[in-house]
């Protein structure tokens, strides 16, 4: 089977052209086998373009590392929407680019993609509403602190680093911490990603993300940089449009218009690359 690997900021994932119906009988087990970074591709997660019936240009199948398939993920939407116009598909909008339309677990999407030469492409995603952030006080591994739950397609608890112990974001420890947080009896049996941010002198807000599924740190995350926005214009970090720093340090960008704390009108915008294709 051809299947090819790209990047959104350095969230990695392993892409499948699904539209034959010729993929793997197990996807939960063939996903674990494919991610794996020894011993198979290594990914963050599995991108499947499917055929879709509604007007809309495919439909998104995502599965997280472990081999479960997440309602959303901002990158690899960006990143399967690039996929998307290699493929033929999409509409030309003049000098912009391409728009491409699809449907996840979480909603329609629509994506401007942008090809900038040598598989590299700018991507901005449209997402659905976000709702408000829900304050919550829990017990941490260092003590009690302060977050806000965002529900950005998937769950995420927003940490901001001066509630830690931690001079600076680079010294969070992020796999113990995160992994603690994201299990937390207050999230529930699904838990939550953990985002851990810090907003610097020009403004731009680093963030360091701890994903449920992977089960570790990824090099960005566009659901994680969407929440983190949302607790930004909560905590009066400012307003659309909010910048992001990612591990990887590249630069995700999220605008929004707001109201009653919900965010509306959302988009994620951020580069996504084509590293490389073979059989597997």
């Amino acid at each position: 089977m051809k299947v090819e690997k790209w990047h959104g900021a350095g969230n990695d994932f392993v892409v499948v052209d699904g539209r034959d119906g010729r993929v793997p009988p197990d996807w939960e087990r063939w996903t674990r086998a494919a991610c794996e970074r020894r011993r198979g591709i290594g990914a963050d997660g599995v991108l499947v373009l499917e055929k879709h019936a509604s007007g809309l240009d495919f439909r998104m199948h995502y599965r997280n590392a472990d081999g479960g398939e997440a309602e959303m993920c901002g990158n690899g939407g960006r990143v399967l929407a690039a996929f998307a116009t290699t493929r033929g598909m999409g509409s030309p909008d003049g000098p912009r680019g391409t728009i491409v339309r699809f449907l996840s677990r979480w909603g329609e999407h629509e994506a401007l993609v942008r090809e900038l030469g040598d598989g590299l492409y700018d991507v901005t995603l449209t997402l659905p509403d976000v709702p408000a952030p829900e304050a919550l006080d829990l017990d941490a591994p260092w003590g009690r602190i302060s977050a806000l739950l965002v529900r950005a397609g998937v769950p995420h608890l927003v940490v901001d680093r001066a509630h830690t112990p931690a001079a600076t974001l680079d010294r969070v420890e992020i796999v113990p911490w995160g992994h603690a947080l994201r299990n937390h009896t207050r999230l529930g049996v699904p838990g939550a990603n953990v985002d851990f941010v810090e907003r610097g002198s020009d403004g731009v807000i680093a963030v360091r993300t701890y994903e449920r599924g992977v089960e570790g740190e990824t090099l960005a995350c566009g659901t994680g940089a969407t929440a983190t926005a949302s607790a930004a214009a909560r905590w009066g970090w400012g307003s659309s449009p909010v910048r992001l720093r990612t591990r990887g340090g590249d630069l995700l960008t999220v605008t929004f218009e707001g109201a009653d704390g919900a965010l509306r009108d959302v988009r994620l915008q951020g580069p996504a690359a084509r590293v490389f294709a073979t059989d597997y």
